[in-house]
């Protein structure tokens, strides 16, 4: 079963808010109080995403309210962990991705199965790869990339810069100063 970090406080605001007792949530979703406790005090720092959608739907809210995204400090930051966590990024309702006006860039046009990377590449016009192509090569080459990083961990790399990359040009397109 797949577990996610949330923000513990947002969820426990948003129960309060409710004026509900953990008890009372505990019983209708069919936890254990305790463990209720426990997601909201960040005792247990992951949440089966499950029990988050049972939570959300209880409470009548989306369940992307609750990741981590209210503690990113830039748009990329969020690119790659939307990038990272499959079930956020092909969830076209994602509140994060309407938040900031990503929509286009989130569309999938291929397989459900395919890397969120791919896709994401794929929804650039042939300009746009071609810049961010240049802009790879002459960061790999300026750092010299190549001698310091296996092909593996330049994969990796690579998904950063392109977060980077990509959040620029979001920027760049909202023509704001467009803040997380």
């Amino acid at each position: 079963m797949e577990s996610v970090k949330i923000n513990y406080e947002k969820l426990r605001e948003t129960r309060k808010k409710l004026n509900l007792s953990i008890a009372e949530v505990a019983e209708k979703i069919d936890i254990p109080a305790p463990t209720l406790q426990k997601y909201e005090s960040r005792v247990i720092k992951k949440v089966p995403l499950k029990i988050l959608k049972k939570l959300c739907s209880f409470y009548q809210t989306d369940y992307t309210l609750y990741f981590w995204w209210t503690k990113f400090t830039s748009i990329s930051e969020i690119i790659f962990y939307l990038l990272n966590v499959p079930e956020l990024f092909k969830d076209e309702k994602n509140e994060i991705i309407k938040f900031f006006k990503m929509e286009k860039y989130f569309k999938t046009k291929e397989d459900s199965d395919s890397n969120p990377f791919i896709c994401l590449y794929n929804n650039l016009t042939e300009e746009e790869k071609n810049d961010y192509l240049r802009f790879e090569t002459i960061v790999k080459n300026f750092l010299k990339s190549d001698e310091y990083f296996k092909n593996d961990e330049l994969e990796k790399e690579n998904e950063i810069l392109f977060c980077y990359f990509l959040a620029h040009k979001i920027k760049k397109e909202k023509n704001s100063n467009l803040e997380v």
